[in-house]
C-alpha cells in the first residue's frame, strides 16, 4: 500500500474538471484525477462519465466524443487541452465488468505531449487499504468539483462524508467490489478521488491526521424501479435519487484491474 498522505494539496492538483463534449458542445461535467503506472499516465473517471452511458440502466444520455480539461502549464498559466475517449466509434478508454455488470471505474491514457506541457503532474498515489481496518461512519473526504464549480485555479472542493457501509463486504447481488458513503455530494463529482483519515496506532492527536486512497466516487445510489415499488414514501412524496446522500465508492482493486487492461 502506498503511503498515506500527510496534506492533501498534491491531491487536489492532480483532479481535474472534466468538461464531457458531444456533438461539438459541452453537454455535462464531471471529476478525473492523475495517475502513473509503468511509465504511463492515465487519466481517471468513471465509466458512465466517459460513456455518457448509465452502467446499471444502460441508459444512454450522451455520446461522449472527448475530455476538456485545463492543465497547468508554465509562467503559472492554464491551458485548455483535449482528451479524446473515442476514434471512429472505437472506445479509447478502458474499464472492466463482471459477467453480469460493469463497474462504473474507467481510464484512458494521456499523450505523452499533454503531459510535457504541465508545469509539473500531479499524481495521485493509489493502492489497496487494509478493509478490515476499516469501520462504518469513520470520516472521509470526496475531492472533485460539485456542479464543474472551481473556486479559482482549476482546483476542486472537498465534501465531508462517512463510511455507510462495510467495505470488506461485496455489494448486492452480484456481490460489486464497492461500498456505500454519507456525503453531501453533487453532480459534477463523479469520479472523485475518495480518502479516508486516520491516524497511525500510537500517533498523537497534534501530530495530525492521514489520509489514504479509499477509491472512486460514482454518484449517488439510483433506486431501480422494483424499489422504488417497495418503498412508499418516494411515491408519496416524490422524492428521486438526489433526494439520498447515499453514493457509491469502487474500491482500489477496480481501478488497478482497469489499469492492468492496458499492459
Amino acid at each position: 500500500m502506498d503511503e498515506p498522505y500527510k496534506d492533501l494539496t498534491d491531491v487536489y492538483k492532480s483532479c481535474f474538471n472534466l468538461k464531457l463534449v458531444s456533438n461539438s458542445k459541452v453537454v455535462t461535467h464531471g471529476t478525473g484525477f492523475l495517475v502513473f503506472m509503468k511509465q504511463r499516465y492515465f487519466l481517471i473517471s468513471n465509466y458512465h462519465v466517459f460513456s455518457g452511458i448509465d452502467p446499471f440502466t444502460k441508459r444512454i444520455d450522451y455520446n461522449i466524443e472527448n475530455a476538456l480539461i485545463n492543465i497547468k502549464v508554465k509562467n503559472n498559466k492554464y491551458e485548455e487541452v483535449s482528451i479524446p475517449l473515442q476514434r471512429e466509434n472505437v472506445e479509447l478508454f478502458k474499464y472492466c465488468e463482471s459477467e453480469t455488470q460493469i463497474y462504473d471505474v474507467a481510464a484512458v491514457e494521456i499523450d505523452f505531449e499533454i503531459i510535457e506541457k504541465m508545469a509539473e503532474p500531479y499524481i495521485l498515489k493509489i493502492g489497496t487499504h487494509d478493509e478490515e481496518a476499516i469501520r462504518p461512519a469513520e470520516n472521509i473526504l470526496v475531492i472533485g468539483f460539485p456542479f464543474g464549480y472551481s473556486p479559482g485555479s482549476h482546483l476542486p472542493l472537498a465534501k465531508q462524508g462517512i463510511i455507510s457501509s462495510l467495505p470488506q463486504y461485496k455489494m448486492y447481488d452480484d456481490n460489486l467490489p464497492c461500498f456505500l458513503i454519507d456525503s453531501a455530494t453533487r453532480g459534477g463529482m463523479s469520479g472523485a478521488p475518495v480518502f479516508i483519515e486516520h491516524r497511525k496506532p500510537g500517533q498523537l492527536i497534534s501530530s495530525g491526521k492521514l489520509y489514504s486512497f479509499l477509491g472512486v466516487y460514482s454518484g449517488r445510489v439510483k433506486l431501480s424501479p422494483i424499489d422504488r415499488d417497495k418503498y412508499s414514501s418516494v411515491q408519496k412524496t416524490g422524492l428521486d435519487d438526489l433526494s439520498s446522500d447515499i453514493g457509491m465508492v469502487w474500491k482500489p482493486e477496480v481501478l488497478l484491474k482497469v489499469l492492468n487492461l492496458f499492459f
